[in-house]
This record gives C-alpha cells, sequence and structure tokens, in this order.
C-alpha cells in the first residue's frame, strides 16, 4: 500500500497543502532560502562582481539603467528633510518688494517662506510622479507637473541648502 492520499476536492487538497507543520520544519525551510539565496557560489559571484565594479567606478550600473528613477528616488527624502529642517529660504521670484523693503511686516515675509515651501512641494511632487512613471502612464496634467516642478528644481538648484 502506498502513502499517497487521495484528495476528494481541490479544496481538500490545498487545505491539506496550507496546512502548518511543526515550527522547526518551517524555521528549517526559511533558513535553507536563505542560505541558498545568499551563499549560493553564483550568487556569491556576483556579489563580488558588484563589489569591484562599485570599488572601479564609485557606484552601482544598476542605478544607470534607469537613472532617472535612481536619482529621484535619491533626492526625495533629501528634498524632504530639508523642507522639514530649512533654517530660511532664499530669494524666490515674485517677492521683490519684500526683499527691497527694510520695514517689511512678519506677514510678508510668512508668504515669502510659504512661496518657497509650495516651490520645495511642486519640486518633490515633481520627483515622486518620475518615480510613479517607471510604474505606469502618467497623464497630460502630471506630465505638466513634472516639467514644472523640474524646471523648479533646475531654477533653484543653487539655493538648495539647510
Amino acid at each position: 500500500m502506498s502513502d499517497t492520499k487521495r484528495y476528494t476536492s481541490v479544496d481538500d487538497l490545498f487545505a491539506d497543502l496550507f496546512k502548518k507543520g511543526p515550527w522547526y520544519e518551517e524555521a528549517y525551510w526559511v533558513v535553507w532560502r536563505f542560505c541558498n539565496e545568499n551563499f549560493s557560489p553564483r550568487h556569491v559571484a556576483y556579489k563580488i562582481e558588484r563589489l569591484i565594479t562599485w570599488f572601479k567606478w564609485g557606484f552601482n550600473p544598476k542605478d544607470i539603467w534607469s537613472l532617472d528613477d535612481s536619482l529621484s528616488r535619491w533626492i526625495i527624502p533629501r528634498l524632504k528633510r530639508l523642507k522639514e529642517t530649512k533654517q530660511g529660504c532664499p530669494m524666490i521670484d515674485g517677492f521683490d518688494h519684500v526683499y527691497k523693503n527694510n520695514d517689511a511686516t512678519d506677514e510678508e515675509w510668512q508668504e515669502v517662506y510659504d512661496g518657497w515651501d509650495d516651490i520645495m512641494d511642486k519640486m518633490i511632487l515633481a520627483f515622486e510622479l518620475v518615480v510613479k512613471d517607471d510604474t505606469r502612464v502618467l497623464g497630460k496634467g502630471e506630465d505638466k507637473k513634472i516639467e514644472e516642478g523640474l524646471k523648479l528644481f533646475a531654477r533653484y538648484f543653487r539655493n538648495l541648502w539647510g
């Protein structure tokens, strides 16, 4: 007599298939998968090759496969942190009257700071949409937001200080 079990329905098969085993059996397979994926000769050779190219070029070659995505993912958290911790704001277009007026009120300066926050938000949104563009097609409105945010990024690039 064989050890095979006969199933009367697919539901029984799947119920038996996904039944939890003893904890040590699951732990064994987790460790086995980890070791097989990270310490196989092919994987070790791949990691060594990546390390050599990192030292040779100073960056991971995979980063240039989609450089716009790589740079956007790098820039987004830094722009967000800069917005949170900013010490002031640069001279931005449209507020010349505040900069020239030595007697500017706090409300006028607050408008300048709010304007800089809006510019930072547009830059952050542009880079977030560039990242989303890798996963789906963007609409025309989103393309315009990307273009506007990247123009602002280029315009105020030298003013991105904390």
